[in-house]
C-alpha cells in the first residue's frame, strides 16, 4: 500500500485495481477507488469483502458515499 499512495499519479487505476483484484488485495482496490474519487464503488468492494477492513474504516468511507441506497 506504501508503494500504491507514492505513485500514485503515475499509475493507471484500472489496470492496478484489476491486478488487485486478481490477487484478493481488498484494501488496496478500495484505496485505489477513494484516491481516484470513486467512493461509492469503494463502499460496494468493502461490503463484498467486510472481513478486511476494520469498523472505524467502513464508517469514514460511509459518510463520504454519494448514494444513500448502497447502504441499505
Amino acid at each position: 500500500s506504501r508503494f500504491l499512495r507514492s505513485n500514485f499519479e503515475r499509475l493507471s487505476v484500472p489496470l492496478v485495481a484489476t491486478a488487485c483484484r486478481e490477487n484478493f488485495l481488498w484494501r488496496e482496490v478500495v484505496y485505489l477507488q477513494i484516491a481516484a474519487g470513486e467512493v461509492d464503488a469503494a463502499i460496494t468492494e468493502i461490503l463484498r469483502h467486510p472481513t478486511g477492513f476494520e469498523h472505524k474504516e467502513v464508517l469514514q468511507v460511509c459518510g463520504r458515499v454519494t448514494q444513500p441506497d448502497l447502504l441499505v
